[in-house]
């Protein structure tokens, strides 16, 4: 089938867009990016012709949906750095307030903001929720109270009537488990994962 493409075979690509173009919509129409219609179909349109042309350049160490997703993102991408250029751009970011859930707001950005880094940060934010939330009270609540609530050892300890020696050992404990479903996370990397010390090992 690759070869057609390349070839320009007609009924080819339109097989190929059959099969893609619902991943292509999905991609360009996240409601993170806060895209107008209009903008989103001229994103469609400029990822259809980019597939297109570099199609010929695919080498097959990775998969055409890895391809098709590359593109998708990068044009996004570079329709935030364009609006940032040429407005103040209001850009969504994820945060916490003790006691509540995460709430989304929105937040003015300059010309220094890095869409890249805003969307991964976001995507961690929503995917750390997620598996909190699946995980049993006991290292929800742990590991809650220390990174979320920045509880330390003795508070927790008198939260939850453990000792001191004991609220650290949970969350280890917890943060063992939790790097193990992270690994198996997109959205994560190892330098990323926490730790007792630090909120994050992830640099930029």
């Amino acid at each position: 089938m690759l070869d057609k493409l390349v070839g320009g075979d007609e009924e080819a690509w339109k097989r190929f867009f059959e099969v893609f173009d619902s991943l292509i919509r999905s991609i360009v129409s996240w409601p993170k990016w806060h895209f107008s219609e209009t903008i989103r179909e001229d994103i469609l349109q400029t990822v259809r012709m980019e597939i297109h042309k570099s199609l010929g350049r695919f080498r097959k160490d990775s998969s055409l949906e890895y391809f098709v997703k590359r593109i998708c993102i990068h044009r996004c991408i570079d329709e935030i750095r364009k609006q940032v250029r040429e407005r103040e751009l209001m850009s969504p970011y994820d945060y916490t307030q003790a006691g509540s859930d995460y709430r989304e707001m929105m937040a003015g950005t300059g010309l220094d903001f890095d869409p890249v880094l805003a969307v991964v940060l976001s995507e961690r934010a929503s995917a750390l929720r997620e598996i909190l939330n699946d995980m049993d009270d006991t290292c929800k609540n742990t590991i809650e109270s220390f990174y979320f609530k920045n509880q330390s050892y003795k508070e927790m300890a008198a939260r939850f009537n453990i000792s001191v020696i004991t609220a650290g050992t949970r969350l280890a404990k917890c943060l063992d488990k939790l790097k193990i479903i992270l690994r198996r996370n997109r959205f994560f990397r190892e330098e990323c994962l926490p730790t007792t010390d630090s909120h994050s090992n992830c640099n930029r």
